[in-house]
């Protein structure tokens, strides 16, 4: 058995102690340090990037243009470079991501990949880190077909926010998903605060940013157990600051990501620093 020792991170926070672990898995946690450890430091469990669009490392950046023109679909900058980018070319980009993303310290991520079966089948190249794909459909509709496809090479559905949906296509989407055993999780108050009744109602797995929520919204996600993803960097690239203080006030479960791999890196560390800060507000 080989051991490391520290200041491991727990529930109730750092304590100090020693991990033990053979053939790349832990066998022992404990309390105090080892007789013998490898290495001495801060321990802490490998990461999970709650959300991720990593493909899109393949986007040159248009520093003139506003989040809309950017990330909105079907004809925002990133849908149209990757429509024109080989698929080698994208499959080389998620490969160097999700490495990327292992080295430092990040073994599985969600991605919310766009191009329908096609382009969720390119995540099939992230060889490092372990993803968890949310595919979306071609466009904003619920084709049942096409979600049936994508299903069996996914683990749910990730579509962009109601704004961009007709509402009942989105209801019969999410309903759909989730009589699967799906994950169905939803961008939502991004850019513009939206009706979180209507959002609430299709009963989403998890809201991505909520960078435009009132405090009563969050109250609601905390009340109905619905958690956040929030990203920091993105959100302030774009000049929003996500409300992470609030949403901690309000008792909301809260994850973080790295959103879109063209402005931000998929480095929780460098992310968890950013969230530091914007706590302090």
């Amino acid at each position: 058995m080989r051991y490391v020792s520290g200041k491991i991170l727990t529930e109730e926070g750092f304590q100090d102690g020693h991990v033990g672990f053979e053939d790349g898995i832990v066998k022992e946690v404990g309390r105090g340090r080892a007789k013998t450890s490898e290495a001495e430091g801060i321990i802490v469990p490998t990461f999970v990037n709650a959300h991720t669009h990593i493909a899109d490392f393949v986007v040159p950046v248009d520093l003139s243009l506003s989040l809309a023109e950017v990330v909105a679909p079907p004809d925002g900058l990133k849908y149209r470079v990757l429509s024109s980018t080989p698929e080698q070319v994208q499959r080389e980009a998620i490969a160097y991501m999700s490495e990327l993303m292992f080295r430092r310290g990040t073994s599985a991520f969600a991605d919310f990949r766009e191009g329908g079966v096609k382009g969720a089948s390119l995540m099939s190249s992230a060889r490092w880190a372990c993803p968890c794909i949310l595919g979306k459909p071609q466009a904003p509709a619920f084709d049942r077909e096409e979600i049936d496809e994508l299903l069996k090479i996914t683990d749910g559905v990730g579509p962009s926010c109601v704004s961009d949906w007709d509402y009942e296509e989105l209801r019969s989407l999410s309903s759909y998903v989730r009589s699967k055993g799906k994950t169905f999780a939803l961008h939502s108050s991004e850019r513009i605060r939206e009706d979180l009744d209507k959002v609430l109602d299709l009963r989403p797995s998890y809201l991505i940013h909520m960078t435009q929520a009132t405090d009563a919204d969050l109250e609601r996600c905390a009340q109905l157990n619905v958690p956040v993803v929030v990203c920091p960097r993105s959100n302030m690239f774009f000049g929003m600051v996500p409300p992470l203080a609030r949403m901690v006030r309000a008792g909301v479960t809260v994850a973080l990501g790295t959103d879109n791999a063209m402005i931000s890196m998929p480095d929780l560390f460098v992310e968890m620093e950013f969230a530091a800060r914007v706590l302090r507000q």
